[in-house]
């Protein structure tokens, strides 16, 4: 059996017992984690010097860091515009994941319940792209109905029959 000693006493990171117990949580977004909550809140970083603090590429750091966002454990400001055209610095919150619903305050005038806003707003292409919503359900939809009114007429059913299907 073995046991753990903790000598650690002071220049400290405190990280949650439930971040570092959480299954299927990758190793890599617990070490984000943790070196973003050993910072200072007026740390500021540059995504490509971050990542070779790291030792990760960009798209590894931003999968995992996306991870961490899904998960509620991170919530990053949306970037805005100033008035001067430039964009703001996104900001990085590091939040405390409670048990269920509890709000934590990201910013003074948002609330985000365990760090994941929802948009509900539908997307400009949810007509046309493939997906439950897409344009390729609509064509199965007339080849569903093709095969029924063939069906149909095998059995002997003419109550939908159209003499001339060119007029429709």
């Amino acid at each position: 059996m073995n046991h753990i000693k903790n000598h650690i006493r002071d220049d400290y990171t405190t990280i949650p017992n439930k971040l570092i117990r959480q299954v299927g949580l990758h190793v890599l977004a617990k070490y984000i984690y943790a070196y973003l909550a050993s910072m200072s809140d007026d740390w500021e970083f540059k995504t490509y010097d971050l990542c070779k603090r790291l030792g990760m590429n960009e798209k590894t750091f931003v999968k995992y860091r996306n991870q961490l966002v899904q998960e509620g454990w991170l919530f990053i400001e949306p970037q805005r515009k100033a008035d001067n055209g430039t964009f703001s610095p996104k900001t990085y919150h590091i939040l405390n994941k409670k048990d269920g619903e509890t709000p934590e305050k990201a910013t003074d005038n948002h609330f985000v319940v365990c760090g994941t806003p929802r948009c509900t707003t539908p997307s400009v292409t949810d007509g046309v792209r493939d997906g439950p919503n897409g344009s390729h359900k609509k064509k199965k939809h007339k080849e569903e109905k093709k095969i029924k009114e063939e069906k149909d007429l095998l059995k002997g059913n003419f109550k939908n029959f159209n003499p001339n299907p060119r007029s429709k």
